[in-house]
């Protein structure tokens, strides 16, 4: 997990257990211990959704296109924030026959908004490396 998206948890965790005591606190009422439980699953879905609202980015597709070798291309839809689509192109060498959603998962998981940052703005190539079962794999950005 990237030191964001650790930082983003932390944060929220502490908040809402802070709110969580102030507000039994404040009201003079025994919070049962479950509710700790619950506050904790909001607090770590709040805080995915911060993250990717702020730092992250979603990926909605990815498509192979036809590839007669191992360098296999693909088209990807990413949304950054609540709101910006944009459309990338890539490729990357595809010896160990990665699929569709493996690239998919491996993106949204080890990928922020810096790192693509000047394909979105500046339309350059970015080269990202990715470590896949035992091997790295580098993607092309374009």
């Amino acid at each position: 997990m990237n030191k964001k998206k650790r930082s983003y948890k932390i944060i929220t965790i502490i908040t809402f257990f802070i709110i969580q005591i102030v507000i039994s606190t404040v009201l003079n009422i025994d919070i049962p211990w479950y509710v700790s439980i619950i506050v904790y699953g909001m607090a770590l879905i709040i805080s995915k959704f911060l993250y990717v609202y702020k730092e992250g980015l979603n990926i909605l597709e990815v498509r192979f296109k036809r590839s007669e070798t191992t360098q296999q291309f693909f088209s990807a839809k990413l949304q950054l924030g609540a709101s910006k689509v944009i459309d990338i192109n890539g490729e990357f060498d595809n010896e160990i026959c990665l699929t569709e959603t493996d690239l998919r998962q491996l993106i949204y998981a080890k990928t922020s908004r810096e790192m693509i940052l000047p394909l979105y703005q500046y339309g350059e190539k970015v080269v990202l490396s990715y470590e896949f079962k035992d091997s790295i794999i580098e993607v092309t950005l374009f």
